[in-house]
Order: structure tokens, then sequence, then C-alpha cells
């Protein structure tokens, strides 16, 4: 510690020391003793050993985090019993079209008839939405065309005048996150499956959650489970139904759900390409894998 001489007079304390000529006085300060004076030039006491520690607790923390922080992070080998149920439904109950496509079913934990009235919520939700978006043409106009091509992609379908519902149905409300930053999509629309109906209970209340899993994956839902997916939009003033068809982020269960198909393809597919098998299997960091090889061609 370099201090200005300006401050010496104030770190002074009661105490100082003096030895014999030609060696140094310690003089007693706020941080301690301190030595100063000149020292003999005889050799035999040129040699002095000064010992001193002091636990730092800041330093300590800080490095026990960095060495958290790096630890390579190991795999649970055991499921929480809810984990293991949905994995367990998973299994039992995940299917693939012709061309390779998967299909699952929402992992319910409980029966829909937990559900209550979900419509007049949604639509409470929509007609205030629409007021924003008759206050906001530019809004309106992305707002639109996320669903037109939502819809586009097989994303969503209108539920049909004459169809039977094969269940009890939940509507999902929605609303548009902007994001001006973004150079695609400036504006996308959110899902809430956590909306509550009439019951209390919403539809993250009555599924599976699953492990902690994430990826940005088109996974088809069973026709069966549309029910649960429903949104309404107004076109031309007038109140339309549509099906999500896809696993639809906003539910507690999608993140699972879309992995679990993932991982899934691996499992199905990894003998067909025994390179990329662990690096879709273990090189996975939330939605970015990463995967390394010896050459060009092992890359490719």
């Amino acid at each position: 510690m370099i201090l200005g001489a300006d401050v010496y007079s104030e770190i002074l304390q009661n105490g100082l020391r003096k030895g014999p000529i030609h060696t140094p006085l310690a003089q007693a300060t706020v941080f301690g003793w301190i030595l100063s004076g000149s020292i003999a030039e005889n050799p035999a006491m040129l040699s002095a050993r000064v010992h001193y520690c002091s636990p730092d607790d800041e330093i300590n923390t800080l490095i026990r985090r960095f060495w958290q922080q790096e630890e390579v992070t190991t795999l649970r080998s055991k499921l929480t019993p809810e984990e293991e149920a949905c994995e367990t439904h998973f299994q039992r109950t995940h299917t693939r079209t012709e061309t390779g496509q998967y299909v699952v079913r929402l992992p319910l934990k409980q029966s829909v008839s937990a559900l209550g009235d979900s419509r007049s919520n949604a639509v409470r939700i929509l007609f205030s939405l629409n007021r924003r978006l008759n206050a906001n043409p530019e809004y309106a106009r992305m707002y639109t065309e996320f669903l037109n091509d939502y819809e586009t992609s097989l994303h969503m379908s209108k539920v049909p005048d004459d169809y039977v519902p094969k269940s009890i149905i939940y509507y999902l409300p929605h609303h548009g996150v902007l994001r001006p930053s973004s150079t695609t999509t400036k504006l996308r629309v959110v899902f809430n499956g956590s909306a509550r109906t009439m019951s209390g209970k919403s539809l993250s209340d009555i599924v599976y959650a699953g492990e902690k899993l994430q990826t940005d994956l088109r996974v088809v839902v069973h026709q069966d489970d549309w029910d649960l997916q429903r949104i309404l939009w107004l076109s031309n003033g007038k109140l339309v139904e549509y099906h999500l068809r896809t696993v639809t982020y906003g539910q507690a269960c999608a993140p699972f759900l879309a992995l679990r198909a993932f991982k899934q393809l691996v499992i199905d597919e990894g003998h067909r390409f025994p390179l990329a098998t662990p690096m879709l299997s273990l090189g996975r960091y939330v939605d970015d894998e990463f995967g390394e090889a010896d050459s060009y061609t092992g890359v490719h």
C-alpha cells in the first residue's frame, strides 16, 4: 500500500519503539506497526524474516465461484417421480408419420375435467388486444402476418364448423412481443398456457413439465389433444377459432416434448450417422449444438 505524506499523520497511533543506532524504528498505526529508518551496513544485520497472514473472504469466494462456473456439469442419473412419469408417457404415446415427423401427446397428470371455462377469459383478452391493434396499424399488420404465416406453415388450422370436440376445450390467450432489434421476426406471438380457467386450473397445471430440456424443434401434437390448444382470432369482426397443431411454447410441457422428440430422433436414426450421434447426444447447450472433427471431411 502506498500512501501520500498528507495522510501520514492521520494514521499514527500512540506507540513508538526504537532499537540500537543504525536500526529501524517501529511506529504504531491504524494498519499495525510500520518500520522506517536506516539499516547498518553489517551484512550480518541485513537478514530479516517477516511473516504475515490475513484471510481474504472476498478472494476465496471469487475463486470458489470461478471453479464452480468452470466445473463440468455431470448429468443426473436419476429422474424425479414426475419426470419419470413424463418420460414413460412419452415412450408409450409418441409416434412418427410417414414423412418422419414425431407426433406427441400432451403429458397429462390430471384429468382435463379439472379445467373450467376458459373461453370467456380468452375472448376478453382478445378484445383488449384488438383495441391495441386498431390503435396501431403497423402492430396489427405484423400480428396478422405472424398468424397467417403460422397457419400457412401448418402450426395451426381453423376449427371446422362441423367439428365435434374430442375433449374439454382449453383456449390459450395470446399477446405479441416486439423485438425491434431482430433482423427476422420483429414481432412474435406468445401463447399463454398458464392462463387459469374458471376452476382455478390452467393447462400447465394439469400436465407434467418433464425433465428440464429445451430446444426449438417443430413437433406435431396428436389430433386428440388439439382441443387443449385452441386460440381465438378476429377476422373481419368475426370470432374465428383455431387449433394449434404443434408443440406450443407457453405451456409447461413444451420444452420437454420438443427436446425429447429430438432425443428420440437420435435413438431412432443415430445408427445411420455414427459420427454425429455423440455431438447430438452430448454436445448440446440449451438450443445450440457443439461438435468437433479431426479433419475438414469429418466436419462434413
